[in-house]
């Protein structure tokens, strides 16, 4: 689990997973949700906030990977666009 520091500071970073394993998965899941606020997007998008940089949250999340599953992560900001998700509200509250 991430250690909360003063979360109006952290950044809201993009995060897009391609795991075939499903206890793989689960534990990257359990990851996420681990992170101090996050919303899971779209099946395997999610939006996280944290004090870590783009390649610790990379690298926080590919030591439970095995070596074809894949990660991308970007850092979030303004001047997004979304159709048929449920989770404006948390963007607009974080991002």
């Amino acid at each position: 689990m991430e250690e909360v520091k003063d979360i109006e500071d952290q950044k809201v970073y993009l995060i897009s997973i391609e795991i075939e394993n499903l206890v793989i998965k689960k534990a990257i899941t359990l990851e996420l949700r681990s992170f101090p606020a996050w919303a899971k997007v779209m099946k395997d998008v999610w939006l996280v906030k944290s004090h870590l940089s783009a390649s610790e949250i990379r690298d926080k999340l590919k030591i439970r990977m095995h070596s074809g599953d894949k990660v991308f992560v970007m850092r979030a900001s303004k001047g997004w666009a979304y159709r048929g998700v449920t989770v404006g509200e948390w963007i607009r509250k974080n991002i």
